[in-house]
């Protein structure tokens, strides 16, 4: 059973054709370390991931490569997105990987201060319980 099981992955590209040599290293470096990082999550059958590959071409420069990661959440309204630019592929996806695994470890944090923050006031309701009787 991997990180990624119940997961849906999107991987396109834009004016380009995705390989399977893009499709692996997105795999490696994007895709696993958001499973990993959603695998404690309960609803991850529901979470998306789409990720968009295309080359960007700048004025009186080289060719630039943009990547595009939108994960999408149940719990949260909004889906988390990043777009990042690299001067290769690689640096692209790296760019972007770091940009989601900061914001979804943001979004756990919350939760967990969220469930800490429920379990303090019960404890404390039943302390206030126990005093009055």
């Amino acid at each position: 059973m991997g990180y990624t099981d119940g997961m849906k992955v999107r991987l396109y590209g834009k004016n380009i054709g995705i390989t399977t040599s893009m499709e692996v290293l997105v795999n490696k470096k994007l895709v696993l370390p958001i499973g990993r990082l959603l695998s404690n999550i309960d609803v991850k059958t529901n979470v998306q991931c789409d990720i968009e590959i295309r080359k960007r071409s700048v004025r009186n420069a080289d060719i630039e490569w943009l990547c595009e990661a939108q994960v999408t959440v149940p719990e949260r309204r909004l889906p988390i997105r990043v777009s990042a630019v690299g001067a290769s592929l690689e640096a692209a996806i790296n760019e972007a990987k770091d940009g989601i695994e900061r914001r979804i470890k943001k979004f756990k944090g919350k939760r967990q201060t969220r469930t800490l923050r429920g379990a303090r006031r019960a404890k404390e309701a039943l302390r206030m319980r126990k005093r009055i009787s």
